[in-house]
C-alpha cells in the first residue's frame, strides 16, 4: 500500500484584511467545489479507473476549469488544483495523509471531497479556522472520524469566523494545548480567545505538543 503525506502551512502572522480575505476565498472555493462535485463524479463514473490517461485528458481539465471560475487568490487556487493531479500521479488506491496549519489546517477536513473513503489516511488539523457547516460534517462523519484537531492556548484564529454561526469545527473531540499540560474535549466547548501569539507552530511542535498529539489514536 502506498501512503502519501500532504502538508499545508498557511499561517497568518497578523489579523489583517488580506488574511481574512484569503480565508473567505478558501471557503468560497469549497462551496463551489461541493456544488460541482456531482458533475465530476458523474464524469469519473464513465471512465476506466485504471486508465490514468483518461483521467488526465477528461476529468482533470474539468476540475481545473471549475476552480478557475471561482474568486480565489493565486496561492489558494494553485493548492486546490494540485489535489486532482496528486491522485493521478500515484498508484491506484494510494492512501493520503493530510496535515495542515492555520488556514492550511482547514484542508484535512476537505479530504473526502477529493478522495474515496479507502484513500483517506491520517488527518491532522493544527490551529484551523472553522471549516464547514454541520451538514457537511454529518455527510463526511465516517471519513473524518480520525481527524485530529489541535488548538493552542487562547488562539485567536481557531474561533474564526466569529459572526457566522453556521461555520463550526468538526463535532467531536479536539486536543487543547495549555501552558501546563493539555486536555481533550468536544470542539463545541472551545472557550474562545483573542491571543495572536498563541497561533504558533513553534508552540504546537514543542515537546508538550508532540507528546499530546502522539497520545491520540490516528
Amino acid at each position: 500500500m502506498t501512503v502519501v503525506t500532504i502538508a499545508s502551512n498557511l499561517q497568518s502572522s497578523a489579523l489583517s484584511k488580506g488574511v481574512q480575505g484569503a480565508v473567505e476565498a478558501e471557503h468560497l472555493c469549497l462551496v463551489g467545489l461541493c456544488g460541482d462535485n456531482g458533475k465530476l463524479c458523474a464524469a469519473v463514473a464513465q471512465l476506466d479507473a485504471t486508465n490514468a490517461r483518461s483521467l488526465v485528458d477528461a476529468v482533470i481539465p474539468q476540475a481545473i476549469g471549475l476552480v478557475s471560475l471561482l474568486p480565489l487568490d493565486s496561492g489558494t487556487a494553485t493548492g486546490i488544483k494540485l489535489a486532482p493531479w496528486a491522485t493521478v500521479l500515484v498508484p491506484c488506491g494510494t492512501v493520503f495523509n493530510v496535515k495542515g496549519l492555520s488556514l492550511g489546517g482547514s484542508r484535512p477536513a476537505y479530504a473526502p471531497l477529493f478522495l474515496s473513503a479507502a484513500q483517506v489516511g491520517a488527518l491532522h488539523a493544527f490551529e484551523p479556522p472553522k471549516g464547514a457547516n454541520l451538514a457537511y460534517y454529518q455527510r463526511s462523519c465516517a471519513d473524518l472520524a480520525r481527524l485530529v484537531i489541535v488548538a493552542n492556548g487562547r488562539d485567536a484564529w481557531f474561533g474564526y469566523p466569529r459572526l457566522d454561526p453556521r461555520r463550526i469545527h468538526r463535532p467531536g473531540e479536539m486536543l487543547h494545548l495549555l501552558e501546563q499540560g493539555y486536555r481533550v474535549f468536544d470542539t463545541a466547548a472551545w472557550p474562545g480567545g483573542l491571543d495572536l501569539d498563541d497561533h504558533s507552530m513553534e508552540l504546537v511542535v514543542s515537546p508538550l505538543g508532540v507528546k499530546a498529539v502522539a497520545s491520540l489514536p490516528v
